[in-house]
């Protein structure tokens, strides 16, 4: 039995690498740049390919090629995936389960981050406000007691509210720095820990492609100092009772 193959996960790692495939060649197709992002792009960079206990697939873009991927997957058809809004992420997915979990790849944007620290304190407070209300389900384990306290507030509150309405308010939110904003960008579409995460503008400038298990896949050239900021000494291995995955079981 191999590494991956001990976390049970070789199957879906096949769907997912599928799925990849497609969004390379139809980003390819469309002229859109992209670069695999968060445990995709520690993966590529640690191991060559899906870190062993890993069950989901990521992948960024500018806001311009974001645009441009979003109105490209709507307007496409006769295409076996979907184009859908999960919470406050789009994601692509394929229509079948694998061990009672829907492969998919989630979609995140790099947005300027504005020239006021206030502006953007105010910004973050009124996404994190937005992410509660546009909860499905909460691991509370993962949390403090005030922020547990906060997100069953909030996710009550979004039982009113349209979400749809509420993604697009979220989406508007997150873009308020790109007209007149700072040196700065931001995944405003991430996890609520990681929003307040800021990388240098010349982060996205170039990009490269990099060998991920039997494939190429694009990742940011700059890579290095997105992953220090996301995950420290990133070529060091989490301790053993953290290798599990995160979304199926």
């Amino acid at each position: 039995m191999t590494k991956k193959e001990s976390y049970g996960l070789g199957n879906l790692h096949n769907e997912l690498l599928d799925l990849m495939c497609f969004i390379h060649s139809f980003c390819e197709t469309n002229g859109i740049k992209y670069s695999l992002t968060g445990g995709s792009l520690l993966g590529a960079i640690r191991h060559n390919g899906f870190i062993p206990w890993d069950d989901d697939f990521d992948i960024m873009f500018d806001r311009c090629n974001y645009e441009k991927f979003i109105i490209a997957m709507s307007n496409a058809t006769d295409l076996e995936y979907i184009l859908e809004q999960d919470q406050w992420v789009y994601r692509v997915r394929k229509c079948h389960k694998i061990n009672g979990y829907v492969p998919s790849i989630d979609l995140f944007v790099m947005d300027r981050v504005p020239n006021s620290k206030i502006v953007n304190k105010i910004q973050i407070i009124r996404l994190m406000v937005l992410q509660g209300m546009l909860r499905e389900n909460s691991m509370y384990r993962e949390y403090s007691w005030f922020y547990s306290f906060c997100i069953k507030v909030t996710a009550f509150l979004g039982h009113f509210f349209n979400k749809k309405n509420l993604f697009s308010r979220y989406d508007k939110v997150s873009q308020i720095g790109n007209k007149k904003g700072s040196k700065h960008l931001s995944i405003f579409n991430d996890k609520f820990k990681l929003i307040s995460y800021q990388y240098k503008d010349n982060i996205m400038d170039g990009y490269e492609l990099h060998k991920f298990e039997n494939k190429e896949f694009f990742i940011i050239t700059r890579y290095e100092d997105y992953l220090k900021k996301q995950f420290g000494d990133y070529m060091q291995l989490p301790p053993e009772k953290e290798r599990a995955p995160q979304h199926i079981y």
